[in-house]
This record gives C-alpha cells, structure tokens and sequence, in this order.
C-alpha cells in the first residue's frame, strides 16, 4: 500500500498530473489493479459534475440587455489608451498595480478544485469502506476460530472427565486388586500353616464321624502340642443353602465354644486352622448346620461329632 501515490488518483482521473506523475500511478496501478475500479468511478464522478446542475433559463429582460451592450461596443471606437488599472500604495509607499479580481475567472478554477475535493473525499470514503470491510472479514475469521478453539476446549474437557472417569475406575480395581492378593497370601500362609502341622511328626490325629443327618459325612483332627493350634479336615458334606452355614464346636463339659463357620466346596471338602490355645483341653468336636454367620449355640442338625482322648 503506498498511500502518496494512491493520493495522487483523483489527480490522475482529471488528467492534471505531469509526465512523471502519470507514469507513476500508472506503474502502480499495474502491480495493483484492484484500485482501477476505483480509478473508473473517479473518472465517472469527474465527468458527471458538469451535468448535477439544472440549466436556468434566462429572462427577455436580460436577453435585451446583453444585445443592446453587444450592440453598443461594436458601434464604438477602439480606445488607443491602455486599459485602466488600479494604482494603490505599495510597500515602502511606492505605487503597485494589481489588476481587478474577475469572478468569472476565478469560477472555472473554482470547479475544478471542487471536482478534486469531492473525488478525494470519494476515493477517501471507498478507501474506508474496504477497510471496514476488510476488518469485518478478519472479524468474523477470528469469530470463526474462537469458535473452533471453544469447540476443541469443550472436547479437551469431556476427553478429561472421561480420563479421570478411568482413573478413578482402575483405581477402584487396583484397590480391588490388592485386597484380593492380601487374601491370597493369607491363604496361602494358612495353607503352609496347616500343610506343616498335617505333616509334623509331633502332630496327633483323630477321626470324626458322622451323627446319621449326613450318612457319609467324615472328618479328622490334627493337633500340634508345640504350637498348641489344630487342623479339622471335612470331606462328603452336603452344600448348603445361601441362608446357611457349617459351624464347628469345640465342646467341654457339655458347653459348646464356636471355632468359626465354613462352606464347602462341590466335593463337600474344606479345611480349617482352628485358632485356639490347648486344643487339647476341650473333650469334644462337632459339626453343625447354623443361620447365615453362626450362632452362639448349636441349634440346627448336628452332622459331625467325636470325643477327644488326647
């Protein structure tokens, strides 16, 4: 953009630059020819100004008198004098001449300058109205991609609730996790527990039979005097209902002690650590069919029971 040649438009349209001027706009308008549309409504503005006025009629009266001076200056003589001029003081009170203003000379220049002023205020006008224009266009593309940004913001949330949805989750399932390996080793010392006293030559084992509820039912039980802990064996128990459970007893002098509740696999099998100190002390051991979670005392069918002679 080169703003002292795009001045020199107006100018160019009314034909009154110089050689050199001309060739300047023209070299411009070459590299820029979206300005020639302007350059033509210029030129159309500039020819049109002659025609914005409305023609007046003039009067008989004026008619007349025009013809009667026109008349009267060709009957009279040449003057041989020069033609009068004004004499007034000039500067350090010497005489000038100035020649008298003509108002119809001046008018034309008149024109003229304000055909120029009003094709510079239109080239000025366009000039504002393609910018406004242009930054309405840069506007909206700027809308545009705040459009896309909020878009994509609202799409980087919901992509990050849906991760903190999935780490809340696995979370949730390495928590899950954990428990289940911490029950696993449980387990897993409790078998070692129990396969070390099965196999402790220091161990004494007794049979537990069945009472009749479940012919076939048996059972046995370990105790290891050093660690004064036993080890009750189950085999051929019936399963149970969802509402039931096995409770087993240790029994002396007729008082039932609860040694905790079981559940047995499909082959009716389960083994227990029985976690009482001088297992030795109680007279007997039975099994019995309890509420869900045991009972303080024996209430249901009793399917196992033998007394100790340890």
């Amino acid at each position: 953009m080169n703003e002292e040649i795009e001045a020199l438009l107006p100018f160019y349209a009314l034909g009154a630059l110089d050689e050199a001027e001309r060739a300047q706009v023209e070299a411009y308008l070459a590299e820029h020819p979206e300005w020639r549309p302007l350059l033509e409504e210029m030129r159309g503005a500039a020819e049109m100004l002659p025609f914005a006025a409305d023609p007046v009629q003039p009067s008989s009266q004026v008619k007349e008198r025009v013809m009667t001076r026109v008349n009267a200056n060709v009957r009279a003589p040449r003057p041989a004098a020069p033609a009068p001029v004004t004499v007034v003081p000039g500067e350090h009170g010497r005489p000038s001449r100035r020649r008298p203003f003509r108002l119809n000379l001046a008018l034309p220049a008149l024109a003229a300058l304000a055909i120029i002023v009003a094709l510079v205020l239109g080239g000025w006008v366009l000039s504002l109205n393609r910018q406004v224009a242009a930054l309405e266009r840069r506007l909206t593309l700027l809308q545009a991609s705040a459009d896309e940004l909020q878009a994509e913001l609202l799409a980087l949330e919901e992509e990050n609730r849906a991760l903190a949805s999935q780490i809340s989750t696995t979370a949730g399932e390495i928590a899950l996790l954990e428990e289940t390996n911490e029950e696993l080793r449980r387990q897993l010392q409790s078998q070692e527990q129990v396969l070390a006293i099965l196999t402790s030559p220091e161990s004494q084992t007794v049979a537990i039979g069945d009472t009749g509820a479940q012919p076939g039912a048996h059972g046995s039980l370990t105790i290891h005097d050093a660690t004064q802990t036993a080890v009750v064996s189950v085999a051929n128990l019936n399963p149970l209902e969802q509402d039931r459970d096995y409770q087993l007893w240790l029994i002396q002098d007729g008082e039932p002690v609860s040694a905790g509740v079981f559940e047995v696999d499909g082959d009716g099998r389960q083994t227990l650590l029985v976690p009482y100190d001088e297992v030795g002390t109680f007279d007997a051991i039975g099994v019995s069919i309890e509420p869900k979670g045991g009972s303080e005392e024996p209430t249901g069918d009793i399917v196992l029971l033998e007394e100790l002679s340890f």
